[in-house]
């Protein structure tokens, strides 16, 4: 009985501890992701990456894009915003042309600008954002299906996100509240967060969605969070040694209205988050050192906590990945560079072609689908 008694709080405090144990352990939504960039070499496309193909986007009287300003893909198609012209292109997984959405106007059916896109994962439709303060809804095809407008108290919508089906999460840079949740279901603005310092109103958030939670991140700060209806919480955040500060601290006062001291804030900033995306290995981040002609690319491996770092690929290969899911990374070549890609050795045959007929002059920018391994 009495050994009994022994064995029986030995199993207790084991459990205890057992407990208490895998409680401290980090996760990935708890810890401060430190990250050395002292020293940045090109890396080797292999490390990351199996394969890679171009992607020419059809070029068209009716497909003549301005510029890319964000890439989704679902179901094999891609979605294009050009916020310059206030329009969305959609090709197929080849970049042969399939539609536009190019209804700008004060119709029932229009817009009055374009500032984000997004497919909508429970009724799988694509949604357009008006800044001004509209939603409107298409089917996958570009068929109009409806048009909400906003509630008037948010004077800018810029970026959206999806909470659940009824809530929506709004954010601008400029707004007194950076971040704003939208129920469909009463039309109404159900809570503001994170307030606004207007000295750091530069850039504009942004969202993407990992496992239908969807991750809010901000230009200036390190900080990644993530959305839920009762308002964001830190997921992670990123720590540079060397190249943190505080930006409200940072960034002195200036006139927004006033071009050139606004343009000297902006060359002086210290460090800035470009992008954030996740998949099922990797976080990842671009940021852009002050004095750094590159941007800095930042693959953290998830299961090990090991970070890839590299400002270009070899062969001098420019790299940003605009999309991102678990098996590829989408880019955007710039014309200046498509020659470098020639040089790119996980590129297939076929897209060796393809840059031997492009044309700066007459061609859409060309899509790179770089495949995890």
């Amino acid at each position: 009985s009495s050994d009994l008694q022994i064995l029986m709080k030995y199993l207790f405090l084991l459990i205890i501890f057992i407990i208490i144990f895998s409680s401290c352990q980090p996760t990935i939504n708890e810890k401060s992701i430190s990250v050395d960039i002292g020293k940045i070499s090109s890396l080797p496309p292999e490390t990351l990456f199996t394969s890679a193909r171009i992607i020419p986007l059809e070029t068209t009287d009716s497909s003549l894009m301005a510029q890319i300003d964000k890439v989704l893909v679902h179901k094999k198609t891609i979605y294009l915003l050009d916020a310059r012209q206030n329009i969305v292109f959609v090709f197929n997984d080849n970049g042969n042309f399939l539609f536009k959405i190019n209804q700008k106007g004060r119709g029932p059916e229009e817009y009055n600008f374009l500032n984000d896109i997004n497919i909508n994962p429970y009724e799988q439709t694509l949604e357009l954002l008006d800044p001004m303060g509209n939603l409107l809804t298409f089917d996958t095809t570009g068929k109009f299906i409806a048009k909400v407008s906003l509630p008037k108290e948010i004077p800018a919508y810029h970026k959206f996100g999806y909470i659940d089906r009824e809530h929506i999460a709004f954010c601008c840079e400029h707004n007194e509240n950076i971040l704003s949740i939208y129920s469909r279901t009463s039309g109404k603005i159900t809570g503001k967060y994170i307030k606004n310092k207007k000295n750091c109103a530069i850039g504009l958030p942004s969202f993407y969605t990992y496992n239908d939670t969807t991750y809010l991140s901000r230009f200036l700060f390190d900080q990644v969070y993530c959305v839920s209806k009762e308002g964001p919480k830190i997921a992670y955040e990123w720590f540079i040694p060397g190249h943190d500060y505080d930006p409200l601290k940072t960034i002195p006062d200036y006139d927004r209205n006033n071009f050139q001291e606004f343009k000297e804030v902006v060359d002086n900033l210290p460090c800035t988050y470009y992008k954030n995306w996740q998949n099922q290995d990797y976080l990842y981040t671009v940021i852009q050192i002050k004095g750094k002609e590159d941007c800095i690319n930042i693959f953290y491996e998830k299961p090990t906590g090991k970070s890839t770092v590299f400002d270009k690929l070899e062969k001098e290969i420019s790299f940003v990945a605009d999309y991102m899911d678990d098996s590829t990374a989408i880019g955007i070549i710039q014309s200046s560079e498509m020659a470098n890609y020639q040089n790119l050795n996980i590129l297939d045959t076929f897209s060796r072609e393809i840059i031997k007929h492009y044309d700066d002059v007459t061609s859409n920018p060309y899509l790179i689908e770089y495949i995890f391994k």
